[in-house]
């Protein structure tokens, strides 16, 4: 079975005002801009929370999971998120474990 951490693809931290990615699991991926993506436009809206969506980048479709941070106020508030993480999981892989892994899904499979 995969491990925590292997079943994200990438795991990325981006600052939600500019769109700019300033984490990134792959070190190729920082500094990306994906200030057009719709998901980061709606990020840091008012009762917005997390976003699950598909995204086909170079023939390859992925999950991701974006979740907004907020910083909290001095008076102990939520407040405004600033960032988002986004984890991206291959579903492709994630099922074939799922389905064909040591224990499968029983017998109701």
């Amino acid at each position: 079975m995969l491990s925590v951490y292997d079943q994200y693809t990438d795991i990325q931290i981006a600052d939600i005002k500019t769109g700019l990615v300033i984490f990134s699991r792959d070190e190729a991926g920082i500094g990306a801009d994906i200030s057009e993506e719709e998901a980061i436009k709606n990020a840091g809206l008012a009762g917005v929370g997390e976003q699950i969506y598909f995204k086909k980048d170079q023939g390859k479709v992925a999950l991701h999971i974006l979740h907004p941070i907020a910083a909290s106020t001095r008076a102990g508030e939520v407040g405004r998120p600033s960032l988002a993480a986004i984890f991206m999981v291959n579903p492709e892989r994630l099922l074939k474990q799922l389905l064909h892994g040591d224990t499968g899904l029983g017998q109701s499979e």
